[in-house]
């Protein structure tokens, strides 16, 4: 009997939603940024370890990416986003698969980059990308996109740290 071949083609989900199963390492952190972190926006390490804030041009170690549950009421960021207010706990996926919002087309072995600091009208701080855009963006080596997208839109991300 000949081996069957079974092709999975994920329908995308919400931002901040683990995308496969497979195994992941979640954290528990403190939103000390000042603002309302949207779920599936990268993050980068706090004022302490204990603590994550959004990217910024000086603040670009990635650290994992927001991730959504529903334990909390939902607040909002400046842009109507849903995520989790200042001076919340919140979970951090460190590795595994995560549904994130792309700002250009993506498709797998194409770079992995999240965006650092705001460039033009739809760019937001935290989003990924395939591109450096004039080095407002930051790659993560240890990622890849494993869906593609045909413009902005949502992409599954999976990445490892160490």
């Amino acid at each position: 009997m000949g081996v069957t071949v079974y092709e999975v083609n994920f329908q995308p989900g919400l931002p901040g939603s683990v995308a496969t199963g497979i195994p992941a390492t979640v954290r528990g952190k403190l939103n000390a940024s000042g603002q309302t972190i949207a779920y599936g926006r990268a993050l980068v390490q706090g004022p302490t370890a204990t603590a994550a804030i959004l990217p910024s041009s000086t603040a670009k170690d990635f650290i994992g990416v927001c991730l959504r549950t529903y334990v909390y009421e939902n607040a909002q960021t400046t842009q109507g986003d849903f995520g989790y207010a200042d001076k919340q706990m919140f979970d951090v996926l460190t590795q595994g698969d995560i549904w994130v919002e792309v700002e250009e087309a993506v498709a797998p072995g194409d770079p992995v980059f999240f965006r650092h600091e705001a460039s033009g009208s739809n760019t937001i701080v935290g989003k990924f990308r395939k591109s450096a855009d004039t080095n407002t963006a930051t790659q993560i080596t240890a990622a890849r996109w494993t869906t593609k997208t045909t413009g902005a839109g949502i992409a599954t991300l999976l990445f490892y740290l160490a």
